[in-house]
């Protein structure tokens, strides 16, 4: 698993993994899975209780690691 980590989140990048190109940020209730396509981040899909300013927060920061997610998915890819 790759990490990419930014203003106290964790977009993780799992080996293998399905498209589109996303990361998971963990939260106490749940997980978020954040997608990052054509150079927009948008949630993917929310497991378990997420709560909404959470989600927000988790976007704000993702645009700030777009290229390294990218990049870190790539090489998790291969």
């Amino acid at each position: 698993m790759g990490t990419v980590r930014a203003r106290g989140y964790e977009f993780k990048v799992f080996p293998k993994d399905h498209d589109p190109v996303h990361a998971h940020v963990e939260f106490d209730g749940g997980v978020l899975l954040v997608a990052f396509i054509d150079g927009i981040v948008e949630p993917f899909d929310v497991r378990g209780t997420v709560r909404a300013p959470d989600i927000k927060k988790a976007l704000i920061v993702a645009v700030t690691v777009y290229d390294e997610v990218l990049a870190e998915w790539e090489r998790m890819q291969q």
